[in-house]
């Protein structure tokens, strides 16, 4: 091949990966900012009620100080008070750095599995969101891996 070719071809398959890294990059911001809006507002709900809960049980029980204390940290960590189970970071959920991280854990198949959409929109948006994400993450990984290729076999 020869050398203005190739260069050009580099040039093209750089161009290329950029575009694909821009569009993932615009994806997953667009899919962060909409699961935050699909989901915050029934995560505060839980979070509320937790606390809630919380006062009733202090007030109830008629708490120490210190026992207070602990009961909190074990309440943030979460301490259930019903057969249902408390997120253990419901204050902080799906705020749009929790919600990039899922975005990106959801397409990379990675998926911890600690965080995940509670109301029906949110889980149809993410059903959606995973089916074009993974397809574009792989695509995109694939250029990268190719376009690195190109430039150590030169």
């Amino acid at each position: 091949m020869l050398p203005m070719e190739r260069e050009r071809q580099v040039k093209k398959s750089v161009c290329q990966m950029v575009c694909l890294i821009v569009a993932q990059f615009i994806y997953l911001m667009s899919g962060s900012a909409v699961f935050m809006l699909l989901e915050r507002e029934s995560a505060q709900q839980v979070y509320k009620a937790a606390l809630d809960d919380l006062k009733e049980v202090k007030k109830t029980l008629n708490l120490t100080r210190r026992q207070e204390v602990v009961l909190k940290r074990a309440f943030s960590k979460g301490l259930s008070l019903s057969d249902e189970e408390l997120p253990p970071t419901a204050r902080h959920a799906w705020d749009f750095i929790s919600t990039l991280y899922f975005s990106i854990t959801s397409t990379t198949t990675i998926g911890y599995g600690h965080h995940s959409p509670m109301t029906n929109y949110g889980q149809w948006f993410c059903i959606a969101f995973s089916l074009l994400g993974i397809p574009l993450h792989m695509v995109t990984l694939g250029h990268v891996g190719k376009h690195l290729n190109t430039v150590i076999s030169r």
